[in-house]
């Protein structure tokens, strides 16, 4: 054989060879292509592709002036992976450098957490743990300063991923009214005030998103819109920078996203916050057990300011104690006291059972009825015409004026005013306070409800009844939500304001009982500490004892002695509630203060916190002045 025909007889087998080899490699690409396609492309999107979860944001809080009361804050959530983060000695390191970083983080529980690496699945199977929690909800500049330095600490298999957090924009401002929320399995739950009252808040949808990535960060679809600020559903792609792989996520597909409506309230900011710092001085004075605030537009019945004390900082949960969180002027009953008297006194006007210059001999100041005394504090009048029994705040007087009208007019005066029912205010928990029929009264019911004893109100009950009081004896429905901008429709929906019918049949009746209570802010009467200069302003002081429940004690012996309810002479509730300016109202304001030391007088007390509180706002509303 020639060399030549070698050399054809190896050019044919190398072809051969070649050939078989090709059509080789086509049959298997074929194969995988064509045959296994559906199969490998599933097991390759399995490997490479993820969901992302991307909840729609709660909904903010506004002041009725649109002002941002609450919002939610970009924050980052501190993670790990067990298996990248070294040794035992370096779990310590790590735990030690992150308990002594951010407060409230416990060193031996995010110990216990990094050096678990294993789970034990709910079918009882052992895997990898490749996710452990350090912190959550990190203020963005902390977390960003956290990341500088465990880099240059060297420490591996951390990461840093976007979340947001409530944000109250003006702390405690406005706190028990607005509430708090806290997460829930990644869901925020209102726990308190609004947050837990207004469904409306949460987030009506979620986004669903997928991601495709290369292990190395390659974008595998260059066409569709980043996603880079995105929750991960999967921890492998939560983690944005475990093993130094900076990889980058895009959307390839989405769904629509539904937040949460945005609620704006009948609350006027910089009316809340002159409230609130006039409560926090007579907190500072005189040192009650707790004070409220409470003014609202009496034509509306829009809750302008409203505020209590102990409040908290809804940002700062060691702040958080049960009484501070507890809505006290919707919760808390006391008598009332003398605030009740133009209540009870207007009924009997309006029957015709008085006038004002009606004269009542008012017993020196002491008298007994049912064999039981009454007596007017520190003062011996003797007769006093009905305006000077609310003007000198005379319980004698306004005892026989009740007496004059009968307990059933008195009862449904009473009662038409809005005194054992609920105010229609948008909070959850609000008490309907105590007012018992005539058939439970006992023989001094008559004399005593009218003075505000034995009867229990709510701090919201009094509020609405004096706006019935300055409105001309409408009685109102309570409002703190004036609107709510519901995303979803892209409608803004506003809350009903209802008329109602007066209280009152005799339409004189308003401007008698608000010349009456203008004498008590006047010379003579019990709350000149309340006048505002240039303006009338009508009111009433009111001094009421407080309620000891029925108690159990035990004495020296061991014996068991019962100690009856009965109203303490140490313990007491100071009240000034009014309007101004008295013959147009533009606001009625209630202050109350519980067991105040030093002085017990609702015109010592709270009167003076109701003129600072009042003629600030009166300016801020530029009303103009009476005289």
């Amino acid at each position: 054989m020639t060399s030549n025909e070698n050399i054809n007889t190896r050019i044919k087998l190398v072809s051969f060879f070649i050939f078989i080899t090709l059509f080789a490699l086509i049959l298997r690409m074929y194969y995988l292509q064509i045959i296994r396609y559906d199969e490998l492309s599933k097991k390759a999107k399995a490997k490479y592709e993820t969901k992302i979860v991307k909840k729609g944001e709660r909904g903010k809080i506004y002041d009725f002036n649109g002002n941002l009361l609450v919002g939610n804050k970009p924050c980052k959530n501190i993670i790990a992976d067990p298996q990248l983060v070294g040794s035992a000695d370096k779990c310590i390191d790590i735990a030690a450098y992150f308990a002594k970083k951010i407060p409230n983080l416990d060193k031996d529980k995010i110990f216990k957490r990094l050096s678990q690496k294993h789970r034990i699945t709910d079918s009882g199977e052992k895997k990898l743990n490749k996710y452990a929690q350090i912190a959550k909800l990190i203020d963005i500049d902390l977390a960003a300063e956290i990341k500088s330095e465990i880099k240059k600490l060297g420490f591996k298999g951390i990461a840093f991923t976007n979340s947001k957090k409530r944000d109250y924009i003006k702390g405690k401002l406005l706190a028990n009214i607005l509430g708090f929320t806290t997460v829930k399995k990644g869901k925020s739950i209102g726990l308190g005030g609004l947050e837990y009252r207004e469904k409306e808040l949460e987030s009506k949808a979620n986004i669903t998103l997928k991601v495709e990535r290369a292990r190395t960060g390659i974008i595998l679809d260059e066409n569709s819109s980043s996603a880079s600020d995105d929750i991960i559903s999967v921890l492998d792609y939560l983690i944005d920078d475990i093993n130094g792989v900076k990889g980058q996520r895009k959307v390839t597909k989405k769904e629509k996203s539904i937040d949460g409506s945005n609620i704006y309230l009948t609350v006027i900011e910089p009316v809340q916050a002159i409230m609130e710092d006039e409560l926090d001085k007579l907190m500072e004075k005189w040192k009650p057990k707790s004070a409220y605030g409470i003014m609202v537009n009496p034509k509306t019945g829009n809750v302008l300011a409203i505020a209590q004390r102990p409040t908290f900082n809804p940002n700062d949960r060691t702040t958080m104690k049960a009484d501070n969180l507890k809505l006290r002027f919707a919760q808390d009953i006391f008598d009332p006291g003398s605030t009740m008297k133009p209540i009870s006194i207007s009924g009997a006007l309006d029957k015709g059972f008085v006038k004002p210059d009606t004269k009542f001999y008012c017993e020196k100041g002491y008298w007994i009825y049912n064999k039981r005394s009454l007596k007017d504090a520190g003062h011996s009048y003797e007769y006093l015409t009905v305006s000077e029994i609310i003007q000198k705040s005379s319980n004698i007087g306004t005892a026989k004026i009740a007496i004059k009208m009968g307990a059933n007019n008195l009862y449904k005066i009473l009662n038409k005013f809005g005194f054992g029912k609920m105010t229609g205010l948008q909070l959850a928990g609000e008490t309907r306070g105590i007012l018992r029929k005539v058939k439970k009264w006992d023989s001094l019911s008559i004399t005593r409800l009218p003075m505000g004893q034995g009867i229990s109100v709510t701090a919201l009950q009094l509020a609405r009844a004096y706006c019935a009081l300055g409105n001309g004896g409408k009685l109102v429905k309570l409002r703190i939500i004036d609107r709510i901008e519901n995303k979803e429709k892209g409608i803004i929906e506003k809350t009903e304001i209802k008329p109602s019918a007066s209280v009152w049949q005799n339409k004189t009746t308003h401007k008698k009982i608000i010349d009456m209570m203008k004498l008590v802010t006047q010379e003579g009467g019990t709350a000149k500490k309340a006048a505002i200069d240039g303006y009338f302003v009508a009111g009433k002081t009111g001094t009421s004892q407080k309620l000891e429940p029925k108690q159990i004690v035990i004495d020296e012996n061991g014996n068991e002695q019962i100690i009856k309810a009965h109203y303490s002479h140490s313990k007491y509730i100071a009240t000034f509630a009014g309007f101004v300016p008295a013959d147009n109202p533009k606001f009625i304001l209630i202050v109350i203060a519980d067991e105040p030391k030093g002085s017990h007088y609702g015109g010592t007390v709270a009167a003076p916190a109701f003129k600072n509180i009042a003629t600030k706002t009166l300016r801020y509303f530029n009303i103009p002045k009476d005289f």
